[in-house]
């Protein structure tokens, strides 16, 4: 059993916005992300960090 459960959808507006920054387009947000979710504040500061950990650049070799 998780510590802190996942959010789950559906999404208020504000948060399913901000968890569709951190993932690629149609992906859906991933279990970390949507526990982030649950502080919205720190959900966007760590967004670039979503975007970098699951961008193409990170695995180019």
């Amino acid at each position: 059993m998780a510590r802190i459960s996942t959010l789950e959808p559906p999404f208020a507006p504000d948060v399913a916005a901000q968890l569709a920054t951190m993932m690629p387009v149609g992906m859906p947000p991933i279990g970390l992300f949507r526990t982030f979710a649950k502080n919205l504040p720190m959900t966007t500061a760590m967004s670039n960090w979503g975007r970098y950990e699951l961008g193409r650049d990170l695995t180019r070799p």
